[in-house]
């Protein structure tokens, strides 16, 4: 149950990452994202604690992003013979984010990795 749990989790991190970043490019900050969820059935614990990470710029690991992608692909090889297309892609663009250097950030860090700024 564990890397199921782990597997939705990574692909809720790419959306919040991708979110934040959507937010970002039309003015509004993380904080400002959060108060639009807060109180709704979106505003997950989760997603603030990875908002203020985002805001806040620091991606101390709570989960390695290294270690995120161990499980993505142990999650992609156990269940064949069906696919998981989303959690296909998250772990190609993760593996890129690794190798740009963010594998021993926390799995939130893909946000800064994502920004158009971190690949000039």
């Amino acid at each position: 149950m564990k890397l199921v749990l782990n597997a939705w989790l990574i692909s809720m991190m790419q959306g919040i990452a991708e979110s934040a970043q959507l937010a970002k490019t039309l003015g509004f900050t993380p904080d400002q994202l959060w108060s639009a969820l807060e109180g709704g059935p979106l505003a997950a614990p989760y997603v603030k604690v990875k908002l203020d990470a985002i805001a806040s710029e620091q991606f101390t690991p709570q989960m390695q992003l290294a270690h995120a992608l161990k499980d993505a692909r142990l999650a992609l090889s156990l269940a064949e013979p069906h696919t998981m297309p989303g959690l296909e892609n998250i772990a190609e663009l993760w593996q890129q984010a690794a190798d740009a250097g963010y594998a021993g950030e926390d799995l939130s860090a893909v946000y800064q990795w994502l920004s158009p700024s971190s690949k000039a």
